[in-house]
């Protein structure tokens, strides 16, 4: 072979492997998502999967914000040139929290996984309350919803990855199992102290103290407004004891995993249920 067909051949195909090199289809499989309770979910979901969970806006915003950074800087986190697989949303329930259209426009083959309504004709979804809009924020705070959203995740993950299906439900069940000792480990230590009501500080964690099957009461001076829900119990010195439960309602990424955060909260609802 002459030459300069040897050098134009090397040139080829050294240029075809750089391009390989550097082709974002080429590179691992990834979910994205833009709602810091999904990417908790989806770090759980896809455990010994060798897939990434990434969560794409800023950590240190709060959900509040995120709407904002979707609309003005949601398009730079995008168009980076890494390409993913699917995206998790919430946005048949929270439309302003709607991304997928900005990953579909990089890449049309991105799968929409909505968590909180199945996209499908006899899919699950979660329950809302009939109370307004801002109540129904943080509906994941209610764990019957959170265990609703990992079904849902994890069914579409494994229909989309079908040779990991049997570890992605086994995820699945571990958090199911998490989620259900959980609710266990909650309603033993409500039962156990002398309650009254409920106060609840912040009215997005009215999902929760919903989800406690307790009387609500209307807020009070002992009842500021913070992230927590205060447990009126009766006492027989005072009339009123409030304990301070100050609850981890997901409104930032954690630095930690699921039982972590589990665990957290239930720490702080049995310093609140104390003597």
């Amino acid at each position: 072979m002459k030459p300069v067909l040897i050098c134009l051949l090397l040139s080829h195909l050294m240029l075809g492997g750089l391009a390989c090199a550097n082709d974002p289809i080429q590179s691992k499989p990834r979910v994205a998502s833009a709602i810091p309770v999904l990417h908790l979910l989806n770090q759980e979901l896809l455990k010994n999967t060798g897939i990434e969970a990434a969560y794409l806006p800023p950590k240190r915003l709060p959900i509040s914000r995120i709407g904002n950074w979707i609309k003005r800087k949601g398009d730079q986190a995008v168009k980076s040139g890494t390409l993913y697989t699917a995206v998790a949303t919430i946005e048949s329930v929270r439309p302003d929290l709607s991304f997928y259209s900005l990953i579909r426009s990089t890449n049309i083959k991105v799968i929409p996984v909505d968590a909180a309504n199945e996209l499908s004709p006899t899919g699950s979804k979660i329950t809302l309350p009939t109370a307004a809009q801002a109540n129904q924020a943080f509906f994941w705070l209610d764990n019957n919803n959170l265990i609703t959203m990992s079904q849902i995740l994890a069914r579409d993950y494994a229909t989309i990855w079908p040779e990991i299906a049997n570890q992605i439900v086994e995820n699945q069940e571990r958090v199911q199992a998490s989620l259900n000792l959980f609710t266990l480990k909650r309603d033993e230590l409500l039962l156990e102290t002398e309650r009254f009501n409920l106060c609840v500080a912040d009215e997005k964690l009215l999902p929760l103290a919903t989800s406690l099957n307790m009387p609500i009461t209307a807020a009070t001076e002992s009842c500021e407004a913070d992230a927590s829900i205060r447990i009126l119990k009766a006492s027989k010195k005072e009339g009123s004891a409030a304990g301070r439960w100050a609850v981890n309602a997901l409104d930032k990424p954690i630095n930690s995993d699921l039982h972590t955060w589990l665990d957290r909260n239930l720490a702080s609802l049995e310093a609140a249920v104390s003597p």
